[in-house]
């Protein structure tokens, strides 16, 4: 079945807009969330060497790209908790707040599982379709069309500065390529401590908005992705149950107050 790796994508895509969408303010939110929330998860284990050759962003996408990696971040959208996203070769966890929606996704020797804490209710799916790389992919890390533009030492950070064009499609045949308009590039600065290498934050420029992510944690040892302990005691419902209760809880006047458009109640 496909269903299950169309829900994981969508996931993976909600978590990009958490952690790389977002307005002037999302440094400020975030860091009220860091400070509530990092005691539940463990310190950031990850450092990269300041003194090497390679960037360090290059470093950190690097890594990320080994598929081995446990990332909580938290951004204007996260709430309370942080986004959880972690990789144990092709197993995966993710874990956050949405509009409304708590999500808690899983993917276990080629089974989904979409869990409901709160209900102790949980369906699972087959995976099969479901690849790391589509992990990897929503990691805040570098790809080819990023280029490097600055590294700068201030505050006791370690600034990179990486920028893309961004290209609009607008027919089978035809690219428009916006390179000369600053308004369509989009900017991506990654801060590392100046001493230890640790990432710290994320601060993504697009459209004119400004939007950044603060790292709780970070670890590229993770040995196994495990099922909640209590999960022996929880209830199976079906899939399509589970999406009518997801579908249930969507805030869909917060989805207007988060991308600033309109919703009208259905007739």
């Amino acid at each position: 079945m496909k269903k299950f790796t169309a829900l994981l994508v969508s996931v993976l895509m909600a978590c990009t807009v958490c952690v790389g969408c977002g307005d002037s303010d999302s440094s400020s939110k975030s860091e009220k969330s860091n400070s509530s929330s990092a005691a539940a998860v463990k310190k950031s284990a990850a450092v990269f060497d300041v003194n090497s050759d390679t960037h360090l962003a290059q470093q950190y996408t690097d890594k990320i790209k080994e598929g081995n990696f446990s990332l909580a971040a938290t951004s204007d959208y996260t709430g309370d908790e942080p986004m959880v996203l972690e990789l144990c070769g092709d197993d995966l966890h993710v874990k956050m707040s949405f509009l409304g929606i708590s999500m808690n996704v899983y993917v276990k020797d080629g089974t989904g599982y979409m869990i409901d804490e709160d209900s102790k209710e949980y369906a699972t799916q087959d995976a099969s379709d479901y690849t790391a790389e589509q992990v990897t992919s929503q990691s805040m890390g570098l790809d080819d069309s990023y280029t490097f533009v600055s590294s700068e030492t201030a505050d006791g950070f370690i600034c990179e500065t990486y920028e893309m064009s961004m290209v609009w499609e607008t027919g089978s045949d035809v690219v428009v390529e916006t390179e000369d308009d600053d308004s369509n590039k989009q900017t991506i600065k990654y801060y590392f401590d100046e001493n230890t290498g640790m990432l710290k934050k994320i601060e993504t420029v697009a459209f004119g908005y400004t939007s950044t992510s603060e790292i709780v944690s970070l670890d590229f040892d993770i040995s196994e992705i495990k099922l909640p302990d209590d999960f022996d005691s929880y209830t199976e419902i079906s899939a399509d149950e589970f999406a009518e209760k997801m579908s249930a809880g969507l805030d869909t006047e917060g989805l207007g107050d988060t991308f600033g458009v309109e919703t009208e109640d259905a007739e």
